[in-house]
């Protein structure tokens, strides 16, 4: 789940409905921009699929009581957080091996897995080693580069994706969530920022897109008296989704 809060509200926007976003605009970005049109499909499938491991858990949120806000991908317990990315994964790995191939290089990524100190964490990360060698191997090693570059667009589109879910529509540069503030991400040797312009619209530079387009995230406000009353599993079950509308412009 990805955390902010505003007033009396509490913004909660479920993983996966932040990847699909990311999809929504990878499918966005100019075709040049994937370096081989053979791939871009299940380039897609990689980034609006990344974080599907996340449904199970985002269904029942759980209250931390040291931060009193409910637990967020950054500090949600480990254990559960390695059985749904490997559940998650596997998932993606029954579509495409392509596509599962990025997300395994994505989650053994993080820091706190590639350097193995929390309990599960090193197991994690040499499976999921072996599960990139195996699926290369049976794509019958597919080019080192382009594949990079294909990880760079997945990781670009999850900041893209993020810089929207962390920050209140038309915030002030100074006051924007600290990660995305300078840049949402590389690909091709150029670093990209995002900027609000107004309260519905958001500019990229330099700019992926082969147009201006809109599109939606939904997530949850659920009201701070509503958790105190009903607890944060009930509450949010209650609350509706709202959705957002972005409208993304390109620009030359």
């Amino acid at each position: 789940m990805i955390i902010r809060t505003v007033g009396d509200e509490i913004i909660m926007t479920e993983q996966h409905q932040h990847a699909l976003l990311a999809g929504e605009l990878a499918g966005q970005f100019r075709s040049s921009l994937f370096g081989d049109a053979a791939r871009r499909d299940e380039v897609l499938l990689a980034v609006r699929q990344h974080d599907r491991g996340w449904r199970v858990l985002d269904e029942t949120p759980v209250w931390n009581d040291r931060d009193e806000l409910p637990f967020s991908f950054q500090d949600y317990p480990m254990l559960p957080k390695l059985l749904m990315y490997t559940s998650g994964i596997d998932e993606v790995e029954a579509m495409s091996g392509y596509a599962a191939v990025l997300c395994s290089m994505y989650y053994s990524s993080f820091e706190p897995i590639r350097k193995g100190e929390e309990p599960g964490t090193r197991a994690f990360h040499e499976a999921e080693l072996a599960r990139q060698e195996r699926l290369l191997r049976w794509l019958g090693h597919p080019d080192q580069a382009l594949l990079a570059h294909h990880y760079e667009l997945l990781q670009l589109c999850d900041g893209l994706s993020l810089y929207v879910c962390f920050n209140e529509a038309g915030v002030a540069k100074a006051q924007e969530h600290p990660w995305y503030r300078e840049r949402v991400g590389m690909l091709g040797g150029l670093t990209y920022s995002a900027s609000w312009q107004g309260t519905d619209s958001v500019v990229v530079s330099p700019s992926p897109f082969a147009r201006s387009f809109r599109a939606t995230l939904r997530c949850k406000r659920v009201a701070k008296a509503d958790r105190e009353r009903l607890g944060i599993g009930e509450a949010y079950k209650q609350t509706p989704y709202t959705e957002q509308t972005i409208t993304f412009l390109a620009t030359p």
